[in-house]
This record gives C-alpha cells, sequence and structure tokens, in this order.
C-alpha cells in the first residue's frame, strides 16, 4: 500500500505543479486517487486493440517498421576497461600454468594457462585480451587426462585440466609474477 500512497502523492504533485502527463499515466493515477478497480480486475472491461482495416493493413506494418528503423537506438561507446577487470576471465581463466618449459616459452611470446574445461578458444582469447590488454594471434587448447598414482601403497589420481597456450602478437608481453 506504500507503493500506491507514493504514486497517489505523485499525483498531487503533479496537478498542483501543473506539469503535464501523457494520457496513459494520467489515466492510472487518476484510477489508483478514485479507488476504481485496476485493469482486468472485476467491473473493468478488458481493452481490445483499435481495429486496422484489412486492405490497409500492409500499409500500417510497414509505417510501424520503418519508425521502428528511425528510432534505433544508437549503440553506447565501450569504454576500455582497465587492466585486470574482465566479467569472464574470472571464470574461463583458473592460472597460469608456471613450469620451467613454459617459462623458456613465455620468453617467445607464449604463454600456458590453466582454464575451464568448457572454455572455448574464442573465449580463452577474448579473455585474455581483456584481461592483459594484449593481441593475441593464436589459442591452442591440451586436455590432460587423469592420471593414475600410487601414494605409497595407496591407489589414487592426479585430476584432469585443461590448458590452453596462447601465443601473442610481437611486440606484446605479459607479466605476472
Amino acid at each position: 500500500m506504500a507503493l500506491l500512497d507514493f504514486f497517489k502523492k505523485k499525483l498531487t504533485r503533479q496537478k498542483l505543479s501543473g506539469e503535464s502527463l501523457d494520457g496513459h499515466a494520467r489515466e492510472k493515477l487518476t484510477r489508483l486517487a478514485d479507488g476504481s478497480p485496476r485493469f482486468g480486475e472485476a467491473g473493468e472491461p478488458r481493452r481490445t486493440r483499435p481495429a486496422v482495416d484489412p486492405s490497409r493493413r500492409w500499409q500500417a506494418e510497414a509505417e510501424a517498421k520503418q519508425d521502428d528503423r528511425d528510432a534505433a537506438p544508437v549503440p553506447p561507446v565501450r569504454e576500455v576497461a582497465p587492466a585486470g577487470a574482465s566479467r569472464t576471465a574470472g571464470i574461463l581463466l583458473e592460472r597460469p600454468h608456471i613450469t620451467e618449459k613454459t617459462a623458456r616459452s613465455a620468453e617467445g611470446g607464449t604463454y600456458v594457462f590453466r582454464v575451464s574445461p568448457i572454455a572455448t578458444r574464442p573465449a580463452i582469447r577474448k579473455a585474455i585480451e581483456e584481461l592483459y590488454h594484449v593481441r593475441v594471434r593464436r589459442v591452442n587448447t591440451v586436455s590432460i587426462p587423469s592420471r593414475a598414482v600410487k601414494h605409497w601403497r595407496h591407489p589414487g589420481h592426479r585430476p584432469a585440466f585443461r590448458k590452453a597456450i596462447v601465443t601473442l602478437e610481437k611486440g606484446h608481453m605479459i607479466e605476472y609474477v
């Protein structure tokens, strides 16, 4: 009820200030203020769409399409996110896969990351570019299967994982400590 009181107060404020309302808003607010039943409740007839002459229906549809094209929203300008800000990177990229071999390959511009099993190459490319602000030349993925191991005499396994080998364009590099 507090919400309805808010709208009643808004209606009285607009009446006092002399602001103009569009027809639908005026009708809705006056119904709330009068205490009359809302749309769909008992006592109010159901509204129908205005009838269109069938011979002019194609013309009305063409005008509606033209209005939609004219009123098409302009896409907003994308701002560059600060380095380290990405929506998908935290989900797709688990961590850098750092070994002696990957440390040597990083000098040549190839970096290795552990990624989510559901990560795709285009998604990995986008996440790396957003997170580190670099240009990715190529992404290769490898799924490493789980391995059976023994801990003393007890059987166990190493979990399976997926890694992405990311090659950057010349002149780009990623610094992770």
